[in-house]
This record gives structure tokens, sequence and C-alpha cells, in this order.
């Protein structure tokens, strides 16, 4: 049962990193001091910043899953399902660019 344990908390921290970069994302077009505070090699520009955040969100999730058990696989594939279709909707720019025009205004 152990073997569940851990796709569950894999599955958990990839659904929250796919939500958390696509809001990060978000932020980073409607905030210019955020897109700046994300910018460390400029050649590349803020999406390495994005990048390495997300990295660090899911290192630290799965550190946080790792000690609390989730039991419930059909609810970490949900949550997994559900969360990869918002990260579809919430990059595609049509959908992302009105919510971060909104958000910085």
């Amino acid at each position: 049962m152990e073997e569940g344990y851990k796709a569950n908390k894999y599955l958990i921290s990839a659904s929250i990193t796919l939500l958390l970069f696509a809001f990060i994302n978000i932020f980073k077009t409607a905030l210019p001091a955020f897109s700046a505070m994300l910018n460390f090699f400029p050649p590349v520009g803020p999406l390495l910043g994005v990048y390495l955040l997300s990295i660090i969100i899911f290192l630290f999730s799965l550190g946080i899953f790792s000690t609390v058990k989730i039991k419930n696989q059909s609810f970490a594939f949900w949550f997994f399902v559900v969360s990869t279709i918002a990260f579809l909707l919430l990059v595609f720019p049509p959908i992302f660019e009105p919510i971060a025009h909104f958000l910085g205004k």
C-alpha cells in the first residue's frame, strides 16, 4: 500500500505545481514588478524565474506530501485531471491575458 501513497504524493504535488505555474504566469503578465523579480537572466526574461519557482514549489509540496499521506487515490487522480484542464485553460493567451489585464488595473 506504500506505493499508492507515493503515486498520490506525486499526483498532488504535480497538480499544485501546475495550478501555481498558471497563477504565476498570470501575475507575471499583470504585475511588472513581479515580472522584474522573476527576471534572473535578462536574455531569457522572466520565464526562467517562472520555471525555477515552479520547481521549488514542486519540491516543497513533494516534501510536505512525503509526511502527509494522501490515502484516497481517486481524489488524487481527479485533482490531477481538473488541475491539468485548469492549467491548459489558464495558460491559453485568450483566457489568461484578459485576467491579467483585469488584475493589472
